[in-house]
């Protein structure tokens, strides 16, 4: 939400992206709208929607590099808001050629998926708290208050705290409820949560958003070693380098299961 692809292999050259082209993936980080090298970057001027990077910037990019390699199948991965934005993209356009998903720390602020109401009150409270920062500035600046590195557009935060006020993850038109339209999901999903991660994506919140994925065949992975590891830590610690190479084992064999789908496959790597 407030970082770029750079989380997603950092130290350069020795992160997650880095070994899972080591494990034989062609793998490409993505800066998604407003982020890193897509700009500009939001500001008082500048905005953009989280429809934007569902139904627009997500669906590019997988036709893209599905142009550029044509006979290997194309696997998203996706940390935090690449995760469900990811799937809310696959949920509404079933023509995009994705033969997997991993989903990192993935999952929406909804109530109906938050049993714990102090939790629920803790969640609401941060949304308002970015919305009400977002009017005030005309978009969120995430460095000035020390929650990232990127900003965020204004439209983009209000979508988030009006599904979150009226219990309904869904598109600003009201065209798509994305909740709902999970249920066409096919692709196999492979949840990764961390132990340590309480309240961003705790590994109920990520279980109960991705039981409404019911066509598809969903694993769940919550990291307990190493401890200690939280929402980020998914990404930038490096003793996750063992996970990381029982995630590339688990993609090969996910492609695998389909006899039509040649590897290596083609990783999409998409930042919190």
């Amino acid at each position: 939400m407030f970082c770029n692809r750079r989380a997603m292999d950092r130290p350069a050259g020795e992160g997650l992206g880095t070994q899972l082209a080591k494990s034989g993936f062609e793998t490409y980080l993505v800066d998604l709208r407003g982020h890193g090298q897509s700009g500009p970057a939001a500001s008082r001027n500048v905005d953009f929607s989280y429809d934007d990077i569902v139904l627009r910037d997500i669906p590019a990019v997988i036709r893209h590099v599905a142009a550029l390699h044509p006979d290997l199948p194309l696997v998203w991965l996706g940390h935090s808001l690449g995760g469900h934005a990811g799937l809310a993209a696959l949920a509404v356009d079933r023509s995009l050629p994705v033969a997997a998903v991993v989903n990192f720390a993935g999952n929406v602020w909804i109530r109906s998926l938050e049993p714990d109401r102090w939790m629920w009150a803790r969640k609401l409270a941060i949304s308002m708290t970015w919305a009400l920062i977002s009017r005030l500035h005309g978009y969120f600046p995430a460095r000035r208050y020390n929650a990232g590195t990127d900003p965020a557009g204004a439209t983009y935060v209000r979508q988030l705290t009006e599904n979150a006020l009226y219990d309904r993850w869904g598109s600003l038109c009201g065209r798509y409820d994305y909740l709902s339209e999970l249920r066409w999901v096919r692709t196999p999903i492979l949840s990764v949560v961390g132990i340590a991660d309480t309240w961003m994506c705790s590994p109920l919140a990520a279980r109960l958003w991705l039981d409404h994925a019911v066509r598809a065949e969903v694993t769940h992975w919550v990291v307990e070693d190493p401890p200690g590891v939280d929402h980020m830590g998914l990404v930038l610690n490096s003793e996750m380098e063992p996970v990381w190479a029982q995630i590339a084992d688990w993609i090969t064999n996910a492609i695998s299961a389909d006899p039509t789908l040649e590897s290596p496959a083609v990783t999409v790597s998409a930042q919190n």
